[in-house]
């Protein structure tokens, strides 16, 4: 085989094979994907957007509306195919899809295709991808945005192409249109740019296209919304003062505490640490950049501040903000597994193996019993027509129980038995919450949502239901539907007239 065709099947072997991991991150996506949430960020995402199209404009610039890199392609969306709500899995799916093809491209770039295989395959099943790669959050943008830059990167650090350098610092740029704290990533970018050659006229380049990028955002910003601090005065003056991140000194000193809500996610978290301080101390130069990269970032999720007087974090800690530099510990773990192998080849197979098996079946176990597409595509065609005609909706609220193994360690530590009967204020804070989110996601005339949303079209019919009647509803119209639901369940069900 001549060096030509050798080569040729090389690339044809890896487009396929980036075909494959593209695939099969779609097929796992939609097949563990939750219902969009009842939280609030993702239906009014919606809402908003479906604003944009009607050509109304935002009813108010928050910290949602100001995500530009999510919001205007969302609006194209429901421009180009309409306003049923399963249209809003498309950009989260092709996100996370994406960044696992460049988890794998990283990988292969920096050490080997097996290497890249492995880690893009890990970030596929990683368990809290089944609600980042389901939900308008940005959290899975930001991670698309990134691995794009870092692979931009690399392949310049290889080309010294210009055109590739300008491109990563306009991904950078996107990923900041996203979510702010793409600028935690800064450092690390910086480290990758200039530790391989200590190149400072790369950096200012990257650097200058960015800080331009930055002034333009902050001049239409400026220009849109009146605000002379542009999209940071937004934020600032709507989520930073209105979050409840306030903490003491001390809750400030132990934040690393709160890393407890990761529950079976923390000893992944605590052996990405540890790979990355290996790969930092025995890698080479862009090894060692990713690594400060993902312990910078995971820093700052845990201790940026966004106040001092009071002491204010910047955001909470949780398992969808890490979500975003997870796959780059992933790739940091394998890394040091794979050099584990080279000398202890079983032990390091029986760790492998060990951290794909608990991916599986915590990802398996996130699969609901109905498809989450399927069901809010038959709750759109269910509950848009009622909506539209003013005809009254039952609301069932169905609080969380323990499943078997839950129900036995809960009984371990507490004692305590039988079914959960939830408190009257949780009963009422998501009654509210799935209210907005059914006019949200269901009212085809957003004109009226705030109509629609008035604390007078409820009324208690039991402890845990609600009958919604809309504003012009007919008297004693009976409800067309009942829609029972839960923290990740909804599902919408027509009643005999």
């Amino acid at each position: 085989m001549t060096p030509i065709n050798a080569s040729t099947n090389d690339r044809n072997r890896t487009i396929l094979i980036i075909l494959g991991i593209f695939l099969l991150s779609v097929a796992v996506r939609v097949l563990t994907a939750e219902y969009i949430d009842i939280g609030g960020d993702n239906s009014e995402k919606w809402r908003q957007a479906h604003r944009l199209v009607e050509g109304l404009g935002y009813s108010v610039w928050y910290q949602q509306t100001v995500r530009w890199a999510i919001m205007l392609p969302l609006a194209g969306i429901i421009k180009a195919f309409g306003l049923n709500p399963v249209l809003a899995y498309i950009q989260p799916i092709l996100f996370s899809s994406a960044a696992a093809v460049f988890i794998f491209l990283i990988g292969q770039r920096l050490h080997s295709r097996s290497l890249g295989l492995t880690a893009a395959l890990a970030t596929i099943i990683f368990p809290q991808m089944a609600q980042t790669g389901s939900q308008l959050w940005p959290g899975v943008f930001e991670l698309g945005f990134l691995s794009l830059c870092v692979w931009l990167i690399l392949v310049w650090l290889d080309t010294r192409s210009r055109t590739t350098l300008v491109l990563a610092a306009l991904a950078f740029f996107l990923g900041w249109g996203s979510r702010v704290t793409m600028i935690y990533a800064a450092p690390g970018l910086a480290l990758l740019i200039w530790l391989p050659g200590r190149n400072y006229k790369a950096l200012f380049s990257f650097g200058a296209v960015v800080a331009a990028l930055f002034l333009v955002e902050w001049a239409v910003f400026w220009q849109i919304t009146g605000n002379p601090m542009g999209r940071i005065g937004i934020i600032t003056g709507t989520h930073i003062q209105s979050a409840g991140l306030d903490i003491t000194l001390t809750e400030y000193l132990l934040s690393f505490l709160k890393l407890s809500k990761l529950k079976g996610l923390v000893a992944v978290w605590v052996a990405c640490l540890g790979g990355a301080v290996y790969v930092a101390a025995r890698g080479d130069s862009r090894w060692r950049a990713l690594a400060l990269l993902y312990v910078i970032y995971t820093f700052l999720l845990l201790y940026m501040i966004s106040g001092v007087s009071p002491l204010k974090l910047a955001m909470p800690v949780g398992t969808r903000f890490w979500g975003v530099v997870a796959p780059f510990g992933l790739l940091l773990l394998l890394r040091a597994l794979f050099d584990l192998k080279e000398v202890r080849p079983r032990t390091a197979m029986a760790l492998m193996g060990l951290v794909f098996a608990a991916f599986l079946g915590f990802t398996a176990k996130k699969i609901p019993p109905v498809n989450s597409l399927a069901q809010i595509s038959r709750d759109y065609g269910l509950l848009a027509p009622i909506l539209a005609e003013r005809k009254p909706v039952l609301m069932r609220y169905e609080h969380w129980q323990p499943d078997f193994i839950e129900e036995h360690i809960i009984a371990a530590i507490t004692g305590k038995r039988g079914t959960r009967v939830p408190r009257e204020d949780h009963v009422l804070a998501a009654i509210h919450r799935n209210h907005a989110r059914m006019i949200a996601l269901f009212l085809p005339d957003v004109s009226q949502y705030d109509a629609y949303l008035e604390a007078d079209t409820l009324t208690a019919t039991d402890y845990t239901t609600y009958l919604f009647t809309p504003p012009g509803a007919a008297p004693d119209e009976p409800p067309a539907a009942e829609i029972i639901y839960g923290r990740k369940l909804h599902r919408a069900i027509a009643l005999p007239r």
